[in-house]
């Protein structure tokens, strides 16, 4: 049972969260939380942003017990991220919290209300009430009066305006200004002068300053800092220019509202429960002190925050939120790899040199820098990727290439495994370098296929009839076509589709070897003789292994071709199902040549 393993009286906020940790269902944590005998300085002493994914994952109507026991600025947070849609307040969502704070306790509920910004109050009233001085004749008409309230002193009265979105949010105003008629009456008449005299404009943006600042402090950064996380940084200098990061004292305070200390916050569930779940972040914290390791897991928690607004996430969507949490440990999880060096044990050395932030940055620069360099190439000249070059690039290094040139950089999921078909975000520095090899394949295969390869370009392509961009043959295909024409002694079709009868005869040069249709070794030898003089005239540079690069290629389509050709049983083929050389019976929905 979870409350039997709570501590006695005086519970110890950071066990608790441990255990709180260790609780797979929300349910099971909201009553741990209820079990602890000093409930409402245990709930008072825990993160709002924790509170809010408990009650939003657990249910308001099943969390009731809970509301009673926050302090009005844990309210205050709840709305911060629950009660806007961007720069504008949600009557419905407003309506719900506020009708559920007095569902559990409306006594509770009037002081909570009583207690928040006060900007937020006037602005909250003011869209949704209109406020008549009656000492001045001033007189509401009877659709206004069908709900509304009369200050005790008989000088105001308070029309509530219904309409379809906000029902539940304006009957829960007249309970809270009921309430303050009789807690403070003198704070009920300030109140009712801001909302007859402000601009609702003015309350609008005053609390929405007051909100962004507060939402500051979890983490969640404006339009502007999230562009500068998501910015390119030198991952070779960013590390020397950034600030040490520094300890804060805590606070001998334990219950302070819902408080950002970094002890409460690195225990948060919202986190991972070991933050292993990247084995570099998680032999990086090895090697740190207890007090540094909780410094790092506050500034993840923040971290993940804004890295949660940078993906999209809704403020409201928790669980969406430890997605984000993943993305922002395997970012900084690259950086670590590379600063570094490959030495696993100096892992925990760029945690004591920089905030997760800046390391965030250099992970999140590692993909992006070779994306750069790859839309370098493409602007070269003659490089076969210009124009719809890349369109023909063989799967998964078109899908690959794809993913690059994305603003923040992904990983195609199927160049590692064949049946995928997502795009995610780099979770290695090892994926880093096997979506770099991939992308250099990719231009070494434009540049052999390409004008100054082989000679195929979008007008070759074109004048055979390919000029919709849906219907490119891949390079694979052009190179079998290329090949074969050559094998046949129809040099001069090099760079054309096969007709029917030559694919024909493609099919019949093939003999038998192990029972199987295969091609004969002339073809082999011819394609081999292509290759070495194709590349001998592009001039490259010997590091590049471009023969050796260029022969296994040729095996690679050729391969494709003679498999697919040996399980056919007919002697006379039906063209337009050959998939796996470019021909004049294709469709736009070949099967593109793979990698081997």
């Amino acid at each position: 049972m979870a409350n039997e393993q709570m501590p006695p009286a005086g519970t110890n906020i950071q066990l608790l969260q441990q255990n709180l940790k260790s609780l797979r269902q929300p349910k099971e944590r909201l009553d741990a939380i209820l079990a602890c005998p000093d409930t409402l300085r245990v709930v008072r002493s825990l993160p709002a942003q924790d509170l809010f994914s408990l009650v939003q994952q657990t249910g308001i109507a099943d969390a009731l017990d809970l509301l009673p026991l926050l302090h009005p600025k844990q309210v205050q947070r709840f709305l911060d991220m629950d009660a806007w849609r961007r720069d504008r307040l949600d009557p419905f969502s407003l309506g719900k919290w506020l009708s559920a704070l007095f569902a559990a306790d409306g006594q509770t509920a009037i002081r909570q209300m009583r207690d928040m910004d006060v900007e937020l109050l006037s602005l909250i009233f003011k869209l949704h009430t209109q406020v008549y001085d009656l000492s001045k004749d001033e007189n509401p008409t009877e659709e206004e009066l069908k709900l509304h309230s009369i200050t005790p002193d008989r000088n105001f009265a308070i029309c509530y305006l219904i309409r379809d979105d906000n029902e539940a949010l304006v009957h829960a105003l007249k309970a809270t200004i009921e309430g303050f008629f009789q807690r403070d009456l003198a704070f009920v008449l300030r109140l009712l002068e801001a909302i007859r005299w402000e601009l609702p404009s003015a309350l609008e943006e005053e609390a929405y300053r007051w909100r962004r600042a507060r939402l500051a402090d979890l983490g969640f950064a404006s339009d502007e800092e999230i562009f500068a996380l998501f910015s390119y940084v030198d991952p070779d200098k960013a590390l020397g220019s950034s600030i040490r990061p520094h300890l804060t004292p805590e606070e001998d305070d334990v219950e302070n509202q819902g408080r950002l200390s970094s002890k409460v916050l690195s225990q948060s569930f919202l986190l991972p429960a070991d933050l292993s779940g990247n084995a570099v972040f998680q032999k990086a914290l090895v090697g740190l002190s207890a007090t540094h390791q909780e410094r790092v897991a506050h500034e993840l928690l923040l971290l993940t925050n804004r890295v949660h607004g940078g993906l999209g996430g809704d403020l409201g969507d928790v669980d969406s939120l430890s997605f984000s949490a993943k993305t922002a440990i395997d970012t900084v999880a690259i950086a670590l790899s590379y600063l570094s060096k490959g030495n696993s044990n100096q892992l925990h050395e760029p945690l004591l040199q920089a905030s997760l932030p800046r390391l965030f940055q250099i992970g999140f620069s590692l993909p992006l820098r070779v994306s750069r360099a790859f839309r370098k190439r493409i602007q070269e000249r003659k490089n076969g990727l210009a124009g719809r070059g890349m369109l023909r690039l063989d799967p998964p290094l078109r899908e690959t290439v794809a993913g690059m040139l994305q603003k923040r950089p992904q990983i195609f999921v199927g160049l590692f495994d064949s049946r995928g078909t997502a795009y995610r975000y780099f979770e290695s520095l090892e994926e880093v370098a096997q979506v770099t090899a991939a992308l250099n394949e990719a231009s070494f295969r434009a540049a052999f296929l390409g004008p100054a390869g082989l000679g195929f370009s979008d007008e070759v392509v074109s004048q055979n009839g390919f000029d919709d961009m849906t219907q490119q043959p891949s390079h694979g295909l052009l190179l079998c076509a290329y090949v074969a024409h050559d094998f046949l002694g129809m040099g001069e079709q090099r760079r054309q589709p096969l007709q029917a009868d030559q694919l024909q005869n493609l099919f019949e040069s093939m003999i038998l070897k192990d029972g199987k249709r295969a091609f004969p070794p002339s073809l082999w030898e011819k394609a081999q003789a292509i290759a070495k003089q194709t590349v001998d005239g592009m001039g490259l540079p010997p590091e590049m292994n471009a023969e050796e690069r260029a022969t296994s290629y040729v095996r690679i389509a050729l391969g494709a071709l003679e498999n697919e050709l040996s399980g056919i049983k007919s002697e006379q083929l039906e063209s337009k199902y050959i998939q796996s050389i470019w021909h004049t019976e294709m469709s736009g929905a070949e099967t593109l040549v793979a990698d081997g």
